[in-house]
């Protein structure tokens, strides 16, 4: 395994020479084998990172055969990336240098620190342990989860199923090996989205959409949405917490619900035991209900339909 630090410039004034490099790869190197001794890094090739983390990030992806494709949005926007190279077998983990930046020793926090507050710089240090961590994480876990590619084959919402669990482990895993950190609920992102869904409902209802429309609005807030909330989850069961802070929205309802099955299906993998996704399936099935939104699979794809909202 190697590290590979290409950026040019570190907080918009330090230039990168050949001893910075260095240090950086060694500071780096010696976290993972700490990492390493906790999870498994044995297939993982390279941590990367680029001095153009999208170019680079989507130039790899072209190389290995993969469609180039990295989240930016108004909602999010990826500064870290896990991508698999089937041909060798190998995971390699890309990360943003205006993260990686932070990862320093303490005995030079003070000058890399200047004109910022040390205690901030220590907790975007430890943000940046945790996104590394994290991608090492869904490396780790990735072939027990996901099994093989028929997964992506079966049904949309077991699909969903499989990458909210996924994400959820992940967070999970990298909140209890790095002290310090803490994800976000994103309660007012979550609240934005479930009224953009029912803005959507509603002029589905009077059909001024049709249902792909609906489909298209409703499956990528929905995904957006529950990856927030198993983030959080995640991080939280990591630390040993178990208080969920989802005080609005149709999310509060089933974040619970939701919870207790991740944290089963925690146990199972940890256990070696056979995971059933369908667990999870029903409860977006519930968070559907609970807005109002009829969802039936079947062979040939889904049905939707508007129902009264639960309460």
């Amino acid at each position: 395994m190697r590290i590979e630090f290409k950026a040019k410039k570190l907080f918009e004034r330090i230039p990168v020479d050949e001893h910075l490099k260095m240090y950086y790869e060694m500071v780096m190197m010696s976290f993972v084998d700490q990492v390493s001794e906790r999870i498994d890094t044995s297939k993982l090739a390279a941590i990367i990172v680029p001095e153009d983390f999208r170019t680079e990030v989507m130039t790899f992806q072209k190389s290995i055969g993969e469609r180039p494709s990295l989240t930016k949005n108004e909602y999010a926007e990826a500064f870290s990336k896990l991508l698999y190279d089937k041909s060798q077998d190998t995971y390699y983990v890309f990360l943003e240098s205006c993260i990686a930046q932070y990862i320093i020793g303490d005995k030079f926090v003070a000058v890399f620190a200047k004109g910022e507050d040390t205690d901030t710089f220590l907790d975007r240090r430890s943000v940046a342990l945790t996104m590394l961590t994290h991608e090492m994480a869904h490396a780790s876990i990735y072939e027990r989860i996901w099994g093989n590619d028929e997964v992506k084959k079966e049904s949309l919402l077991r699909y969903l199923s499989t990458i909210l669990f996924d994400e959820y482990c992940a967070c999970r895993i990298s909140n209890s090996l790095v002290t310090g950190s803490a994800n976000a609920s994103n309660q007012v992102q979550i609240c934005e989205l479930e009224e953009l869904i029912e803005h959507a409902r509603g002029r589905f209802g009077n059909n001024e959409i049709n249902i792909n429309q609906f489909a298209d609005i409703l499956f990528q807030h929905t995904e957006l949405i529950l990856k927030y909330m198993v983030s959080y989850v995640g991080a939280q069961h990591g630390r040993g917490a178990q208080d969920i802070d989802y005080t609005d929205g149709y999310i509060a309802k089933i974040t619970p619900i939701f919870a207790r099955k991740l944290n089963r299906l925690f146990d199972n993998l940890e256990a070696g035991r056979t995971l059933d996704f369908g667990v999870i399936s029903d409860v977006i099935q519930l968070y559907f209900d609970t807005m109002g939104i009829k969802m039936v699979e079947n062979k040939s794809g889904f049905a939707l339909g508007i129902n009264d909202r639960e309460t």
